[in-house]
């Protein structure tokens, strides 16, 4: 009986899936905030000119987007559980452990960044009351590089602390 074997071809690409994890959570945050703006002044901006229903709908469409503050949480939850089942399933050579770190430092340094780039952008005039409604976006923003650390130590703990046997 023959195994399909998925991990052939992934030795010690986990870390930086953790990199690609930091730019989605960082895509994500930024654009949901301006998605917010952009709803909020249109629905100002036209509100008199629409019909109840139509009232009614754009504020459905505002509350659906401060609504996306708790799938940004599940989407980190629904991450770390992929990240930490991926890493079970790779099988790798110690010599990656070496790369793995390097890479690790890399991506803390660029999720720092993103971090800032984050604040920097959401504490601006124009934006600042908006990103007030969202409390979970902000506050993994602010926190990126940690959450950034302890996904890649997780998955690197597990990548690399398996048994031989065991993979």
């Amino acid at each position: 009986m023959k195994t399909l074997n998925k991990s052939k071809g992934k030795k010690g690409q986990i870390v930086i899936d953790i990199l690609i994890f930091a730019v989605i959570l960082f895509t994500f945050g930024i654009v949901v905030i301006l998605g917010h703006k952009i709803l909020v002044e249109y629905q100002s901006s036209v509100n008199s000119t629409f019909s109840s229903a139509a009232q009614n709908v754009m504020q459905q469409g505002v509350n659906t987007n401060e609504n996306m503050d708790f799938l940004f949480a599940f989407i980190i939850v629904g991450m770390l559980i992929v990240t930490i089942i991926t890493s079970f399933m790779i099988r790798s050579h110690p010599i990656f452990f070496i790369l793995s770190l390097i890479v690790l430092i890399i991506s803390i340094i660029l999720a720092a960044i993103m971090s800032n780039i984050f604040t920097a952008i959401t504490q601006t005039p124009e934006l600042i009351n908006d990103t007030a409604r969202f409390t979970i976006i902000p506050a993994v923003e602010d926190k990126l590089p940690l959450f950034v650390l302890i996904f890649a130590a997780l998955s690197i703990i597990i990548l690399y602390a398996k048994s031989r046997s065991s993979g």
